[in-house]
């Protein structure tokens, strides 16, 4: 078991509190028991075997194309950091993920994730058979915390 889900109420303390920082945030992207993370910027594998940043989103880039079957490391724009023994975050897919036809590959954070300037990086592969696009609002995961040390 995580432990006990993290409500945005509890979300909202544990920022004052600073035991967990996610910035740039957004109220928007706040819902009940979720925080919903977009994307910042696409890496893909360059020859050599790493992976190179190809492409940033910004209002005069909002969109990346994506080729048929394509997968990329996608970064998100927001840095999220837990500053607390015991919270833990699990990410989710998305519905308009699922319907768009993207896959998007994640695994879980830990406390103290972040504090050492790690950025929130996630497998996103088109499973179309056609060109498919990631937008600067693409609903990317939504992260959900868990505080462990109240188990």
């Amino acid at each position: 078991m995580f432990g006990n889900l993290i409500t945005s109420r509890q979300l909202r303390t544990l920022r004052d509190e600073a035991c967990l920082f996610i910035e740039p945030f957004s109220e928007a992207n706040l819902k009940e028991t979720h925080y919903t993370l977009n994307p910042g910027r696409v890496l893909r594998k360059a020859s050599q075997g790493d992976w190179d940043p190809c492409f940033t989103f910004s209002d005069t880039r909002p969109d990346f194309q994506l080729s048929a079957n394509e997968y990329v490391v996608v970064e998100v724009k927001q840095t999220v950091k837990i500053q607390r023994e015991g919270i833990v975050g699990r990410f989710l897919t998305t519905s308009t993920n699922i319907e768009n036809g993207l896959l998007v590959v994640a695994g879980q954070i830990d406390s103290h994730y972040g504090t050492n300037g790690e950025a929130l990086r996630f497998g996103v592969k088109n499973l179309l058979a056609e060109p498919n696009s990631i937008s600067k609002d693409t609903r990317l995961a939504h992260l959900e915390f868990f505080d462990r040390s109240e188990e």
